[in-house]
């Protein structure tokens, strides 16, 4: 079995889950307000639309699997380009002059966010699986820094914007975050290029992993047992 990509691959990927957490509660907290103040977006639309890309993410997220889990395309090259598709989501998400209605606009940037999110964190949690099965790792070492990395980019992220408009103002405070996150997820990035594997089939995470089908994996009772506490445990968080 190969040796995890070089030395501090743990702490690089503890930074990526970082930057992929960094996302996440400016639009939960923070877009709400900043698209019924700044835009005059009523509150009822914007919790429209955020439920309509729910149920996006409930249909594309498995989709998005299937297809990096069969793709020989090079993981590097996919991570570098939906971060950059992320990037260019959160900078539209905040842009302070919106080019179209507000809804509209709302709802294209988040699904554009949205879409590359839910294939980063795919990537992620694959490059996290071939981690722990290299010599020296173990899934709890790699969930123990995965997750203080995510907890660290989520306590980050709360205060980000508000620090950011003590500095700069609140009209033009989020932009500035989101061209601070795009700067901050491009250096998670660069470090972990050689934490991926070299191909998406990577025989670590497709080969040697029998998952077998979707189907089968619910014949399981500890499964299902796991997905139950699972939903439970995410219902107030996607609500």
């Amino acid at each position: 079995m190969a040796e995890p990509a070089g030395k501090g691959a743990l702490p690089r990927y503890a930074m990526f889950g970082a930057a992929l957490a960094f996302a996440g509660p400016p639009i939960y907290i923070h877009t709400p307000s900043l698209y019924a103040g700044q835009h005059g977006l009523s509150l009822a639309a914007v919790g429209g639309v955020l439920l309509a890309l729910r149920f996006l993410d409930f249909a594309q997220d498995p989709l998005l699997g299937w297809w990096l889990s069969k793709t020989r395309a090079n993981r590097q090259v996919l991570a570098a380009g939906f971060a950059s598709v992320l990037g260019v989501g959160a900078i539209a998400l905040f842009w302070p002059a919106l080019p179209m209605d507000a809804g509209w606009w709302l709802a294209l940037s988040l699904a554009t966010v949205f879409t590359a999110f839910s294939a980063l964190q795919i990537l992620f949690y694959s490059a996290g699986v071939r981690l722990a099965a290299t010599p020296g790792n173990s899934h709890a070492k790699v969930a123990g820094w995965r997750e203080a990395g995510i907890l660290a980019g989520v306590c980050a992220a709360c205060v980000a914007p508000s620090l950011t408009a003590l500095i700069v103002g609140s009209e033009n405070a989020f932009l500035l975050f989101a061209i601070g996150f795009c700067a901050f997820l491009a250096a998670a990035v660069w470090l972990m290029r050689h934490v991926w594997p070299e191909k998406a089939a990577d025989p670590l995470v497709t080969g040697t992993l029998d998952t077998g089908s979707f189907r089968s994996l619910l014949q399981d009772s500890g499964v299902r047992r796991l997905l139950l506490i699972g939903i439970v445990n995410a219902l107030p968080t996607g609500i």
